[in-house]
């Protein structure tokens, strides 16, 4: 009886809270969309994580996950990843060991038009430290994120880039209703954000910058406004699992998560950084610096299911899993409608031995793959993919790798 009220007091919670913090920040927001850590354990299985979360990647899917019986720590994990055509890697690997001559820049230079104008170019970097698991989550995460695509080139290229720090802390109850097993997660994440959306003359000054010999030459991020403050997010999440199926349920940023910012060129913001923090914060006194419109993360809900077949002593051996979800099922965070086709993610992981583990999936249509190998503490883990950058299957499909190394118990 005891365990009932703590479910039903949980679940109110959550439904007043889906229903009545949206209305305290009314009226017509910015959007801006969530920085997505590309964790190759993830986007390998098509990006599908929500009703099998578990580990170091619950810090920033589900909550629930924290609920496991078993500890995970995190000492250091190092996760890059890169979006370019994987036919189009010898290419690249040319263009760079040639840079530094003409030929060399001319060819790196036809590379980066070629990969903006078709697949897109982008990279971005994930690390961070944490512990999850017997009910408790705790975590620092760092991670950046640039990408720029668009055609024609220069005049219809744009991008962004986005960085986050983020420290995350939740707790998960587990409750056992006869076979049934449930856990509710929340957390709460304090981060430090930088975002600075790109046009076409603040694209052409950072590939003019790259290219550009003469050390005295102008900063190429003076020019680039970069918006840059604080947020505090909320996040929940329900596992049930019944025998060999789970069911699980994410909500990111609850509520809408809003952003304090200010307004600084992007150099002003890295050497703030590099002296450890941001700009002071601006008031409508500091002219351009003070940003009056209200910007927002908005709520996404994420559905998920999964089929966990063999368990027991077997599952030492063969431990394969089945699953998927739906990624923000009510169209929450784009400003114009999106297909469903591309917020639907399946995929599936088989480990073997406890240390290898092979995965695949389908990411928002497009074919996934991955694998990992877990020796002692250090744990390896690789995904190909590609993501759809439009609203519609096939509108713009980028192609990327994700690697990641971490030393892990």
């Amino acid at each position: 009886m005891k365990n009932t009220r703590r479910l039903f007091v949980v679940f109110t919670f959550i439904v007043a809270s889906l229903v009545l913090v949206p209305n305290v920040f009314a009226g017509d927001p910015i959007r801006e969309r969530p920085l997505q850590i590309l964790n190759p354990v993830v986007m390998a299985q098509g990006g599908s994580f929500t009703a099998n979360t578990t580990g170091y990647p619950s810090l920033f899917t589900n909550p629930a996950g924290f609920g496991s019986s078993r500890g995970h720590l995190t000492i250091a994990s190092f996760n890059p990843w890169f979006h370019t055509l994987p036919d189009n890697i010898p290419e690249l690997i040319r263009a760079v060991e040639l840079m530094g001559g003409d030929e060399g820049d001319d060819e790196m230079f036809d590379f980066l038009v070629n990969e903006i104008t078709t697949n897109g170019l982008g990279l971005g970097f994930a690390g961070g430290i944490g512990y999850t698991g017997r009910g408790l989550g705790l975590g620092v995460t760092v991670a950046g994120d640039a990408f720029i695509s668009g055609r024609p080139f220069p005049f219809g290229v744009k991008g962004v880039m986005t960085s986050e720090v983020s420290l995350v802390g939740g707790l998960a109850l587990p409750i056992t209703f006869g076979p049934a097993r449930f856990s509710l997660g929340a957390n709460v994440r304090p981060f430090m954000r930088v975002h600075a959306p790109m046009g076409s003359a603040e694209v052409a000054a950072l590939l003019g910058g790259f290219f550009e010999e003469d050390d005295d030459a102008d900063d190429p991020f003076g020019n680039l406004t970069a918006l840059n403050g604080f947020g505090i997010a909320i996040d929940a999440g329900l596992i049930a699992e019944f025998s060999a199926l789970s069911f699980g349920l994410s909500v990111r940023d609850l509520g809408n998560t809003r952003l304090n910012y200010s307004r600084d060129s992007m150099s002003d913001v890295m050497d703030a950084l590099d002296a450890g923090g941001l700009p002071p914060g601006a008031t409508e006194a500091d002219g351009d610096r003070y940003v009056a419109e209200t910007h927002e993360i908005p709520m996404r809900v994420n559905l998920g299911a999964a089929f966990r077949p063999i368990s027991g002593p077997l599952s030492i051996l063969f431990d394969p899993v089945i699953h998927g979800q739906i990624t923000d099922v009510f169209d929450n965070a784009s400003e114009k409608p999106t297909s469903i086709w591309t917020r639907v993610h399946l995929g599936t992981e088989v480990r073997l031995l406890r240390f290898l583990s092979a995965r695949a999936g389908l990411n928002q249509g497009y074919v996934t793959l991955g694998g990992g190998v877990h020796l002692l503490f250090l744990d390896v883990n690789f995904a190909v993919y590609t993501r759809e950058m439009g609203r519609n299957p096939g509108d713009k499909p980028s192609s990327g790798a994700s690697i990641e190394a971490s030393i892990r118990f």
